[in-house]
């Protein structure tokens, strides 16, 4: 029986589409060339979700995001410079907008676009506007543009939105846009980018963009503060929807920041009406809370969380996440902050019922965090320790910041350098490590001095360049949501050992680190991160997946005498830990 003639008769299409579903990129690329029916089911497939970000999937990913997008990126080569990620990525887009042009018909399957921004670069003009603009104007089919980038004129205009009729997910940039929004629309992003004053002149009505709210399954509210409140103040005051009809949401996320000098009293007043006066926070499934205070000795998050907990009524949720805000760079703020956000979720009623968990922190970017002792880490481990078994339904558990944050103790980095684990491979990578942070220094931007690297220096740069795997703080802060954590899957991201904070070699040696030395740094991390993962597996009995820090571990199997299987920094080598509990 031969491929090309005797197999794809028997098979109808409708089975060939569900086999394509499941299939990575490059293997719906090589099924297009079989026949032309294999051609027709594999493009169709090919074009439906396309992504643009510069970077690749991680090699060997086999997770079901990964065969759902189609990646527009750049070079999978860890030695690549950045002169040749931006003419690659350059040149996958211009191959792309001239399929599209020659072959107009494509345009029809395109039905999710998802656009990312370089977080290792200030210029956002990669993205070939051209490109872009022919998507959003010619595409029947578009259901979802998400734009998690800076670049203003990449998101979708009033003429688009009226002509887009099976739109679902989009963000808006002004309120004026409100009006124009689809009825089809069930997912909205705010973030007001091309203007922050209320249109009071403007001819907006008000009837329209208010039943375009009630419609809304989903509302994402911006981290930017003033996006959030000039779009509240909007909807509280000049849509004015009555207090007897609340917005049934199913999923809601919001800003509450207690900042410097009481400024965004305002705010906070206004993100507590909304909620409690015209949401029925009961209807909720999925929450996600950007929470923080920068006052000292502030009660303000506790209280809130206890208001939350007891005016909210939350019966339903399944899905949680938090993101620390925060100018603070001291331990007391970061234990009181994970302190609230325990006693809220202990004191959730539907705790017990919780699926999926988030909890995104904001650590200094050196891991310079002021009383970083030892024993403050402990009472941190301890109290989530106690918070996360009670969270007996848990099945996907995600810290982006986990290592970042451990990076913060010099205790726990210097036990992970010289006495985290005796695994063959740890004893032969840990030494060269070693001799790194001997021959380097680094830059401290605070003091203007030049300093010798010590072991949070070099981990939390290390951490930082593990976490641009997933979701980045500057995705947060445009559009994304730690929610959708798993909705695309995680992407190469190296560190070439110098470039991050003004890293440096001595003089006289012959440094021969770069990037290509990143995946065994990263393999030795998953080593030290896995007894964390049993312990987390030890109190959650349903836990399946776990991620910290763009370090993925396989939890389903708890025969495994190996443990916890990383799946993509050592899928093969168990590790030896000497010390089992920090």
């Amino acid at each position: 029986m031969s491929l090309t003639s005797d197999l794809p008769k028997e098979f109808p299409d409708a089975i060939w589409n569900v086999i394509a579903a499941y299939l990575q990129q490059q293997d719906i690329v090589n099924l297009a060339l079989v026949n032309y029916r294999l051609y027709v089911i594999a493009i169709r497939n090919l074009y439906r979700n396309i992504w643009f970000k510069k970077s690749v999937v991680l090699p060997n990913c086999h997770l079901e995001s990964a065969a759902y997008w189609t990646l527009i990126g750049s070079s999978s080569n860890v030695l690549a410079k950045k002169e040749l990620h931006n003419q690659i990525f350059k040149a996958r887009q211009a191959v792309l907008l001239q399929s599209l042009t020659i072959n107009p018909e494509l345009l029809i399957y395109i039905e999710k676009v998802a656009i990312f921004e370089d977080s290792n670069s200030d210029d956002t003009a990669q993205i070939n506007e051209k490109l872009i603009e022919l998507i959003k104007g010619n595409c029947p089919n578009l259901q979802s543009f998400q734009v998690f980038n800076k670049n203003r004129d990449l998101h979708l205009s009033d003429r688009e939105l009226t002509h887009l009729k099976k739109l679902e997910t989009c963000a808006i940039n002004h309120l004026l846009q409100l009006q124009e929004l689809p009825t089809s629309l069930k997912h909205l992003h705010v973030n007001l980018l091309d203007t922050y004053k209320i249109e009071k002149n403007a001819c907006l009505e008000t009837k329209t963009a208010l039943l375009r709210l009630y419609g809304l399954e989903s509302l994402y509210l911006s981290s930017d503060e003033i996006s959030t409140l000039t779009f509240l103040h909007f909807v509280i005051n000049d849509l004015k929807p009555p207090k007897s009809k609340k917005f049934q949401f199913k999923t809601l996320k919001i800003i509450y920041y207690h900042g410097f000098n009481d400024y965004n009293a305002t705010l906070r007043d206004l993100i507590l009406s909304f909620i409690y006066d015209y949401c029925d926070l009961s209807a909720l499934v999925n929450m996600e809370l950007v929470l923080g205070c920068d006052i000292p000795n502030c009660s303000c998050l506790p209280l809130f969380s206890d208001e939350l907990c007891e005016k909210g009524k939350l019966t339903n949720l399944r899905k949680l996440a938090f993101i620390e805000k925060t100018e603070q760079k001291r331990h007391d703020f970061v234990e009181n902050w994970d302190i609230s956000v325990g006693r809220l979720i202990l004191k959730l009623p539907a705790t017990p019922d919780v699926e999926y968990l988030s909890i995104r922190h904001s650590p200094p970017p050196d891991g310079n965090l002021e009383n970083g002792l030892e024993g403050n880490f402990i009472r941190r481990k301890n109290l989530y320790q106690d918070v996360l078994r009670k969270l007996t339904s848990l099945r996907v558990l995600i810290s982006p910041s986990f290592f970042a944050s451990s990076a913060c103790y010099e205790t726990i980095t210097s036990d992970l350098l010289w006495n985290g684990c005796n695994c063959e491979f740890c004893s032969k990578y840990l030494s060269l490590f070693d001799e790194y942070i001997m021959k380097h220094f680094y830059l401290d931007t605070s003091t203007g001095l030049l300093k010798d690297v010590i072991s949070p220096r070099f981990f939390a740069a290390a951490a930082n360049s593990l976490a641009r795997r997933m979701f980045t703080p500057s995705d947060v802060m445009h559009n994304a949501s730690d929610l959708d954590l798993l909705s695309f899957p995680p992407t190469l991201s190296t560190w070439d050992f110098h470039g991050y904070s003004y890293f440096m070699h001595q003089d006289g040696y012959n440094c021969e680190f770069n990037q290509s030395l990143f995946p065994q740094l990263a393999k030795v991390i998953s080593h030290f991160m896995d007894d964390y993962v049993q312990g987390c597996m030890k109190r959650l009995p349903l836990l399946s997946f776990c991620i910290l820090s763009g370090v993925y571990f396989d939890t389903s199997d708890r025969h495994s005498t190996g443990g916890p299987k990383s799946l993509f920094d050592d899928p093969g080598t168990k590790p030896d830990l000497v010390v089992k509990d920090h």
